[in-house]
């Protein structure tokens, strides 16, 4: 097989790259539409009962999705700063992406006082209300909040972000002249700041990877034309894999940032192995076209099983609960088969018309990479046993240590310290409780929640939650009806409290409900209510662990009773989300572990061989896992597919080295040193080669603004290198160890 595919491409050799062109070209159409999304919808499947839930609830009550603008002055309540309130909040009331406006200057204290937010009295009423203090105004009047509730519906999903750029926009304008600051937060802005940041890492980082690859192959193959190969497959590749994405109207989302140096290290692998047989071949004095031939038949059996592994590694991810995750493996996988594919049908065909030197301009680097390799050779051959040894107790101790990988999902982290959005958000937090959003679904029997029994139970849940949890600020039907109740006994913040008789509870509604007050907050029959809380987004965490707590509060107080509350919103997608990141992680890594290892035994034919790759491929995947526990490096959506996505790559050059060791056992029938030398001294040079290039292209995540991506990078770098290491090391120590040929 391999001789007649070897023969169809080079007769085929220019209908072949017309053929890559013209499908690359028509690919480049729907790549180019594919657009980024970081909502917290699109994190879960469709038929995730915490989604459905969610989906219930906005049904019910229209929005719940809130960003936040907090305005910082010295006198908050100074007529030209409340005026230019005046003009965001009607300017947003009348955006059609907007469900409704709360301000100072859009609000009940507004609209009851005579002359409205100018009037005389309009600071002393405000200051006055427990219900507005901490939730639109500061107690010492020097900040206050626009709180925008975005509509839920597809046509505001689709322009979320653009949203957070007019709403930026709108509040620059009419505060350009105040001497007054604003900070903007909530889900939507953060959404924008991390596709902002994954656009400028993009920029920084994929020239520079293009860069490092031009420049190692320079390096090593000695002449500018061949250092150019390698891109010409990753960009087919990469053009591809944005196609597919675009035809199936999936989005980028912030583990796609991956995607890039995925690909780079797939098509960069095969093409370096390709091309360091072609010229060696060349170099001993072959005719051009048999060493492309000859190369392709050696070649074509290993590349095709590293597509092979590393696409099953990625298929994993199937297993995940995250919608990213399962698209990433997808779209990985596609991008990694069409690698494959593309340097197998063009490379022959590049390599007929660039210039090969015999001697070759990067003998120096050649000879540094043959002295590494050697020097590596020695050790291997002086102390297998220690080697081995040492080897399998780092295994044992990095295996102990990634059971202890923290979870957690801090978002404000993902962005470095002084950033403008992280820098607004804790503003925010500080000022007004907090700009994530939690909800409580409250249901009852139809009339129920009219009862004042059944308010001052609510009142006592509300009372709960800020003692117990991380909720900062909490709102609600009985706020409502609390502050009505205060007004009309004209009295003080200290009378805030719920009426005690039916008919005066029943005058306060019918009142509430005429003015418009209360359709926010609970259905036309008294059967739905909500209650509305916000977390600080750095206290993401602290609600996360107390989640459970406050579903078995809920089940004990409120289980007898005729009303039942569910809780839901942004704030606890964000917990179930962190719950299926753990589930994924070990669902997923299971799968591709058991996978790759039949895979690697079937393709292999060897126990021997087989096992020998798995803990050679295990041993640097634990140490990058154990490495996240050093680091404190957190379990999160950005790093919980590192493991599949590692192991589908560190596994290709053990293949190279365990076929080229198949290859002179099959001459020799036994084990020599001689033998195990030649095996690496024939896939050495490529194999360092591709681990120089993988580890920096992903080290170059490094340098991004992006935690997640910064994560990723590092850590999987950090398991390439252990990973070449265990691959030069730890198997040619253990094949060493006097095996019989007959296993092998």
């Amino acid at each position: 097989m391999s001789e007649w595919i070897a023969a169809f491409v080079l007769r085929r050799r220019i209908l072949l790259p017309v053929l890559i062109v013209l499908l690359t070209a028509a690919a480049a159409i729907p790549a180019s539409r594919v657009s980024f999304d970081n909502s917290i919808e699109i994190w879960f499947l469709e038929a995730d009962p915490a989604l459905e839930l969610y989906g219930r609830f906005s049904e019910l009550f229209r929005a719940d999705d809130i960003t936040m603008v907090g305005v910082f002055a010295d006198n908050v309540f100074d007529i030209a700063v409340l005026t230019a309130i005046d003009r965001i909040s009607s300017g947003l009331s009348e955006h059609p992406q907007v469900m409704r406006v709360q301000s100072l200057t859009h609000s009940a204290y507004s609209e009851r006082a005579e002359g409205g937010f100018r009037s005389a009295g309009f600071r002393q009423d405000v200051l006055a209300s427990p219900a507005a203090v901490g939730n639109l105004v500061s107690a010492d009047a020097r900040a206050t909040a626009v709180v925008v509730h975005y509509s839920r519906n597809a046509a505001a999903a689709a322009r979320r972000y653009e949203f957070v750029d007019e709403l930026r926009s709108l509040v620059e304008r009419e505060m350009q002249d105040l001497p007054a600051e604003f900070a903007i937060s909530g889900a939507a802005a953060m959404g924008r700041a991390g596709q902002l940041k994954n656009k400028s890492d993009l920029a920084k980082f994929v020239p520079f990877m293009f860069l490092v690859i031009v420049l190692t192959a320079w390096l090593v193959f000695g002449t500018f034309w061949l250092a150019l190969l390698p891109l010409a497959v990753v960009g087919v590749s990469v053009v591809s894999s944005f196609a597919v994405m675009g035809l199936l109207g999936w989005h980028m989302t912030m583990i796609s940032a991956m995607l890039m140096p995925l690909i780079l290290a797939i098509g960069v692998a095969d093409t370096v192995h390709v091309i360091a047989r072609v010229t060696a071949k060349f170099n001993a004095n072959s005719e051009r076209t048999e060493a492309i031939r000859s190369s392709l038949v050696q070649l074509l059996r290993p590349c095709f099983f590293t597509t092979v592994t590393t696409v099953t590694a990625l298929l994993a991810l199937l297993v995940s609960n995250i919608g990213p995750v399962r698209q990433f493996g997808i779209i990985g996988a596609v991008g990694v088969a069409v690698a494959f594919i593309v340097s197998i049908a063009l490379l022959p065909s590049l390599l007929m018309v660039v210039p090969l030197h015999r001697q070759g301009r990067g003998l120096r680097c050649q000879a540094a990479i043959d002295r590494c390799v050697g020097l590596l050779q020695g050790w291997s051959g002086r102390f297998p046993g220690a080697i081995v040894t040492t080897s399998l107790l780092l295994l044992l101790c990095s295996a102990w240590m990634a059971a202890r990988i923290p979870v957690g999902l801090d978002p404000l982290t993902w962005f470095p310290a002084g950033d403008p959005f992280r820098v607004a958000t804790e503003r925010v937090d500080r000022a007004f409780g907090g700009s994530l959003a939690l909800e409580f679904l409250v249901t009852a029997p139809t009339g129920e929640l009219k009862k004042p029994a059944t308010l001052r139970q609510l009142e006592e849940f509300e009372s709960w939650l800020l003692r117990n949890t991380a909720v900062a600020r909490v709102f609600s039907l009985v706020d409502v009806v609390k502050e009505a109740a205060r007004l009309s006994r004209d009295e003080g913040p200290e009378r805030n409290a719920l009426p005690r008789s039916q008919a005066v509870t029943d005058a306060l509604l019918g009142s509430l409900w005429r003015s418009g007050e209360l359709r926010h907050w609970v259905s036309a029959g008294y059967d739905s209510a909500r209650i509305s809380a916000r977390i600080p987004v750095d206290s993401a965490q602290q609600f996360v662990n107390q989640a459970p707590a406050i579903d078995t509060y809920i089940q004990t107080t409120y289980g007898a009773h005729d009303i039942d509350i569910e809780m839901t919103g942004h704030a606890v997608l964000v917990g179930r989300m962190q719950d299926y990141v753990i589930s994924s992680q070990v669902a997923s890594f299971s799968v591709a572990l058991i996978a790759v290892s039949v895979l690697m035994f079937a393709l292999l034919k060897s126990i021997t061989l087989g096992a020998l790759a798995v803990l050679g491929n295990l041993l640097p995947i634990a140490v990058g896992l154990a490495a996240m526990t050093l680091f404190g490096i957190s379990l999160n959506p950005g790093s919980v597919m590192i493991t599949a996505v590692a192991l589908g790559i560190v596994v290709d050059d053990s293949i190279h080295l365990m076929t080229a060791m198949q290859r002179q056992v099959a001459a020799t029938r036994d084990i020599t040193p001689g033998v195990v030398n030649n095996a690496i001294s024939e896939v050495g040079r490529p194999i360092v080669t591709t681990s120089i290039v993988l580890a920096a292209g992903f080290a170059v995540l490094l340098l991004g603004g992006f935690l997640p991506s910064r994560q990723i990078g590092g850590v999987t770098a950090l398991i390439i290198v252990c990973a070449l290491l265990a691959d030069l090391l730890f198997i040619p120590a253990a094949i060493r160890l006097r095996l019989p040929a007959r296993q092998i």
